[in-house]
């Protein structure tokens, strides 16, 4: 790109009062970016295209991997996905960016970029709930045995698409896990008061709400419509670590 070229498109950005980021954001097409394996690239209802055909302009696609398939699909100004094996997902843009996500099975990561002003506000549907995206990394798992969702950085709001959550929360537990570690040597001493501080808070474990709140290095499993949220467990954290170790090259991109 001529210097010419730069500094009118710089020009006229301050112009509009947009910054760097609202300018290289500006772009809503879809982008596979990387990928292995099999990968299945169509639009909803219609026959797959070429999974190697990388960019993508039209209102909606479905991105499905195979048993060795994995993919990185830049998703717009939203930021971008990384699609697990044996995985499905449903991009919508017709509302002209890339803001409202179907996860319909399996394991996919997401990195999302921090709302400007220029951008839409980011939707995850699954069959257990409604993610609301708020810049933030994390990764949701929706498969026949394991339906959850591990938190990397930021904060997501959860909702129920139908009853109300019934939420167990697992904080005294976690707290005395980190607390151990720090100091294993004091544990049989302190005991006691740990006890007397679990009862004290026992009443606080089990809540009603049809929305949540999750932040960074928490997860919440579900079962039905009762939900256990603790500390990230270690089988969730490798597949993060899989995950962003397969994307890093533009995860790293990611404003969040």
């Amino acid at each position: 790109m001529g210097v010419r070229k730069i500094l009118s498109m710089a020009l006229f950005s301050s112009l509009l009062g947009l910054t760097a980021v609202d300018v290289c954001l500006a772009d809503e097409s879809i982008e596979v970016v990387r990928s292995e394996g099999v990968l299945q690239v169509g639009e909803p209802d219609k026959q797959a295209t070429d999974a190697r055909v990388k960019r993508l302009t039209g209102n909606r696609y479905v991105f499905s991997t195979g048993a060795n398939g994995r993919a990185v699909v830049r998703v717009g100004s939203a930021g971008f996905v990384v699609v697990e094996r044996n995985s499905t997902l449903e991009v919508d843009r017709t509302g002209g960016a890339a803001n409202l996500f179907r996860q319909v099975s399996g394991m996919i990561y997401y990195a999302m970029n921090k709302v400007q002003r220029s951008m839409h506000k980011v939707q995850i549907k699954t069959s257990t709930a409604v993610i609301g995206v708020r810049g933030t990394r994390f990764v949701v798992v929706d498969e026949e045995a394991r339906k959850e969702i591990g938190m990397r950085k930021g904060e997501i709001s959860v909702t129920s698409p139908s009853d109300e959550y019934e939420i167990h929360r697992r904080q005294v537990n976690d707290e005395f896990d980190a607390y151990k570690k720090e100091a294993r040597d004091a544990i049989a001493r302190e005991k006691q008061a740990f006890e007397a501080y679990r009862a004290e808070t026992a009443r606080e474990f089990i809540e009603y709400k049809r929305e949540f709140t999750l932040a960074a290095d928490r997860m919440v499993s579900f079962d039905g419509n009762k939900v256990t949220e603790g500390a990230l467990n270690e089988k969730t954290r490798q597949d993060m670590q899989s995950l962003e170790s397969f994307g890093a090259e533009w995860i790293g991109a990611v404003h969040d």
